[in-house]
């Protein structure tokens, strides 16, 4: 039986993500997140382990949420491939941002 080891379920939902800080980054988005971090796809950049990061969740047109957050594993690993996945952990998410985007899950 596989057990869920996160303190915040992840559920399968897109949402396009723009990274601001280091590298500006467009055009990857979600594959699954929770109000403790998320799952990312078709990123061109690669991030380090533990990097701090500051992203952009577009959860609705006009509406979206900026948070910093912390790599937390990135697939593959290596530094010269064309497209990454990254794990990421929101890290000081404001609590009416943390009840927008369980609003825009549950949606």
């Amino acid at each position: 039986m596989d057990m869920e080891k996160r303190a915040h379920p992840r559920v399968d939902k897109t949402f396009p993500v723009v990274i601001h800080l280091p590298k500006y980054e467009q055009n990857i988005k979600t594959i699954n997140v929770s109000i403790g971090g998320a799952a990312i796809c078709h990123s061109q950049k690669y991030y380090r382990t533990n990097q701090l990061i500051c992203l952009e969740l577009l959860i609705s047109e006009g509406n979206s949420i900026i948070t910093d957050a912390r790599i937390r594993w990135i697939s593959p690993t290596s530094i010269d491939a064309k497209m990454y996945k990254l794990g990421i952990e929101f890290v000081g998410m404001s609590d009416a941002d943390k009840e927008k985007l369980k609003a825009a899950i549950k949606g």
